[in-house]
């Protein structure tokens, strides 16, 4: 797993990409502190926390981790970073694309690759769009990579 900053999502990411709400719990699961064994697991975390630090204008890594914990947090939940999973199983619990029909411009939400009998029965003719409940930085950044992939595409 992989917390990055919105602006730096690549095409490769897209589909590994965890909705803020979801990747708030798996995130806040993984640490109590930055030295917990779970902590240790998030790669890209060590940055997070400099860039939040920054913002806050704290420079000194010494000072209250709790103040750092909770301005990650919020930044997750704002969509400012996102949790990228990037193990062979390691897929979204709610990922942050959908497949969008003439039928159901909403989109279909994507389950896990693995539950190959949902995943398959996806309507052929669609195509791929930012979850709507996506914070507006983060849909736009992953509508701006989806663009970028269909004009490469053709």
């Amino acid at each position: 797993m992989e917390i990055r900053h919105y602006s730096h999502i690549e095409w490769n990411d897209l589909p590994r990409i965890e909705a803020p709400s979801l990747a708030l719990d798996k995130i806040g699961c993984r640490f109590t502190n930055r030295l917990s064994p779970g902590a240790r697991q998030i790669r890209g975390l060590g940055e997070a926390f400099r860039r939040c630090r920054f913002r806050l204008g704290r420079f000194d890594p010494s000072e209250d981790e709790r103040v750092d914990n909770h301005a990650l947090l919020t930044n997750v939940g704002n969509g400012e970073f996102v949790i990228i999973h990037d193990g062979e199983w390691e897929y979204p619990m709610c990922s942050a694309l959908r497949w969008c029909t003439e039928n159901n411009p909403d989109g279909f939400h994507i389950p896990s690759p693995s539950n190959r009998i949902t995943w398959l029965s996806l309507p052929p003719e669609g195509r791929w769009i930012a979850d709507f409940r996506l914070p507006m930085l983060l849909r736009s950044q992953i509508e701006q990579c989806l663009e970028r992939g269909r004009r490469d595409a053709s």
